[in-house]
């Protein structure tokens, strides 16, 4: 049975509040961003359901690709995100996981 956006959110957010230990050091993530349109912003909220929206901005749903979460160590989902931020707007320019979504502290931006 396949899980809803709202229980796979719960169960990451289990998961990182277990605080499991890893089998090796987690390295810090700052995702690189560049700036964009506020066009192409709304444009990628509206194409498919946003998971893990929060004030500052939302994944786009569909998986860009899988990798080693820089977080939790475990192989995951990567996802575009954008961001907006002082009335400019900002959008991934690789995918990152959820975990490290719910990371993010969006003031500490790399843009490029």
């Amino acid at each position: 049975m396949k899980k809803s956006e709202e229980e796979l959110e719960h169960d990451i957010a289990a998961y990182l509040a277990e605080g499991e230990r890893l089998s090796e050091p987690v390295v810090r993530f700052k995702p690189c961003f560049k700036q964009t349109t506020r066009q192409q912003y709304d444009d990628k909220f509206e194409v498919l359901p946003p998971i893990g929206e929060y004030s500052y901005g939302f994944l786009v749903s569909e998986p860009w690709s899988h990798r080693k979460c820089h977080v939790t160590g475990r192989y995951s989902p990567t996802y575009q995100a954008l961001v907006t931020l002082n009335g400019k707007y900002f959008i991934s320019c690789e995918g990152i996981t959820f975990a490290e979504w719910r990371a993010l502290d969006p003031s500490t931006l790399q843009v490029v």
